[in-house]
């Protein structure tokens, strides 16, 4: 989920190299990571009630189970390709985010201002580069896709749970319980995220994600150097 991210924005990111602009690769992994727990923590707060649900303008124009619904009926029949040409969903994740940091006291959409650092916008200037790769991210010129938006959104909303039919049980796709999860898990999670790094693939030597195993992923020409034997023992 956390990768469909980063490759989702690589326009944005790639654009900003051509104009001189360069990041860390470690600053736009944390900027993902900030991303995809803001998504976790809004999922919970709506499961919790603690958000608006209730509320026709946030759950029409903020809510991210909201947007996902809707983004689910729209990918209906040949909304696919639609949804792969639009572009609204990422800026709404992003008014959401910022709803949710600022707060609002209008009559018609009483938010309380949460603020905190996971949901404060990122900075295009300053020094702190984890804050440049946070605007980037959030930029109205990062041309996420609808497709690409709830493809993320299934990845975090969707899971596999095991059902019983006759003498046998099966794995079958079923939504993720939100309203369940402790705040200690969540916090598992976050930090099970900040385990892993992003890493550049040289040029001319792919990585390889295999479906076998633990699901290694290695490159190609160690790939290429192995028989088939110790790739079977993968």
């Amino acid at each position: 989920m956390l990768l469909s991210s980063l490759t989702a924005s690589h326009g944005a990111i790639e654009t900003a190299k051509e104009q001189g602009v360069l990041f860390d690769y470690h600053d736009l992994y944390m900027a993902g990571t900030r991303i995809i727990m803001r998504c976790i923590i809004a999922l919970f707060a709506e499961a919790r009630g603690l958000l608006p649900i209730d509320n026709r303008i946030y759950q029409y124009s903020y809510s991210i189970d909201g947007l996902r619904q809707q983004l689910d009926r729209r990918a209906s029949g040949r909304g696919g390709e639609r949804l792969a040409q639009g572009r609204s969903a990422w800026s709404r994740l992003v008014a959401l985010f910022n709803l949710i940091y600022h707060g609002s006291s209008h009559a018609a959409l009483p938010v309380p201002q949460y603020s905190g650092n996971l949901f404060k916008p990122g900075e295009t200037g300053g020094d702190d580069s984890l804050n440049r790769a946070l605007a980037l991210l959030e930029s109205p010129s990062n041309p996420v896709s609808d497709k690409q938006v709830r493809q993320i959104l299934r990845f975090l909303t969707r899971t596999k749970v095991q059902v019983r039919q006759g003498r046998r049980s099966t794995w079958v796709d079923g939504p993720v319980d939100f309203a369940a999860l402790s705040t200690e898990y969540i916090g598992i999670l976050y930090e099970g995220l900040l385990d892993f790094e992003l890493k550049r693939a040289e040029d001319g030597d792919p990585i390889i994600f295999l479906s076998v195993g633990r699901q290694p992923a290695l490159p190609l020409s160690r790939l290429e150097g192995m028989d088939e034997k110790s790739i079977k023992q993968l």
